[in-house]
């Protein structure tokens, strides 16, 4: 696409609309791929028993390995904790589970749904304890590798003992990853980035290029 225009010859107000004009042209030449998203890499990380998932942590983290899904706390004291409602505020727990689409049998949900459509229907489910009253808010939505996802977080109340309660969701073709991390209740502002940083490093499945 050539262009021939005489900026000599044009006023300063036609100089700036064929500028804007020029831009717009080009911006729409370069294509319409949408951005992949960032990817994170930690120092370590791990992969589940069946070799279908792995995921980076930050140092000084520890982990304990499932079938298809992880158990991560920045210490040993969190990660061997009896009651998350206890957690305190310089302590986080979380998991980290492959759901297969299969197993959301009963939502109303598709493989065009969206991730905060996939995370709202399994919070309706029950993102907490039988029981327990729920206040999470504050969804953010984000690409990581080529993949929509969206992070949120807020607070869990269980027989009137709050507790902190970030969750994020990574859509996949045919699964999603879902990451449920929890700390004290006025303590989620500390670790949403990390959480994020973690929900960036998965790799799924395992083999998959990061």
């Amino acid at each position: 696409m050539k262009f021939n225009i005489n900026i000599t010859t044009l006023k300063p107000i036609q100089v700036m609309i064929c500028s804007i004009i020029l831009a717009l042209v080009l911006a729409g030449c370069g294509g319409g791929e949408p951005d992949p998203g960032d990817t994170v890499v930690f120092p370590q990380s791990v992969t589940s028993l069946n070799g279908t998932i792995s995921v980076g942590y930050p140092n000084g983290w520890v982990t304990q390995i499932g079938e298809e899904q992880f158990v991560l706390a920045n210490s040993d004291a969190a990660l061997t904790i009896a009651d998350i409602r206890t957690l305190t505020a310089d302590q986080i727990y979380g998991t980290i589970s492959v759901i297969p689409n299969t197993s959301l049998g009963g939502l109303d949900l598709s493989a065009e749904s969206t991730p905060r459509q996939f995370l709202d229907a399994i919070l309706s489910r029950g993102g907490g304890p039988a029981g327990a009253r729920t206040n999470i808010d504050n969804r953010q939505e984000f690409r990581m590798g080529g993949h929509d996802a969206i992070i949120t977080r807020g607070t869990i109340e269980n027989n009137d003992i709050r507790y902190g309660s970030i969750f994020a969701l990574i859509k996949y073709s045919g699964a999603v990853v879902l990451l449920n991390f929890n700390t004290a209740a006025d303590a989620t502002e500390n670790y949403v980035d990390v959480v994020e940083e973690i929900a960036r490093s998965v790799i799924y499945p395992a083999t998959a290029t990061p």
